[in-house]
């Protein structure tokens, strides 16, 4: 779950930054959030945003005790699914 949470925000990253590279700026980028994060702190800001996220992932997710640990996953799984479908639209808008 760990693995598959780091692969797709490094797809994020990657794409995110393909899609506002090729198309040539913020205004492409329809997630406010990130769009002030690139604005302020730049890719590298936007990549230690997304660090973080996983790291606080992770860290929810040791603190938990293992009974604890099913109130988690189907949140973890809708986010994971969430991430996914981000990808996808980001992939979809670069080859149209």
């Amino acid at each position: 779950m760990i693995t598959l949470l780091v692969l797709l925000r490094i797809a994020d990253v990657v794409t995110t930054y393909l899609g506002i590279t090729h198309y040539g700026g913020l205004e492409v980028e329809s997630n406010p959030i990130v769009k002030v994060i690139l604005a302020s702190g730049g890719w590298l800001g936007f990549a230690i945003y997304n660090f973080l996220a996983v790291l606080l992932i992770i860290g929810i997710l040791k603190l938990l005790p293992d009974k604890k640990a099913f109130l988690v996953r189907v949140p973890m799984w809708i986010f994971l699914g969430l991430n996914f479908l981000v990808v996808l639209s980001n992939l979809i808008f670069l080859v149209a």
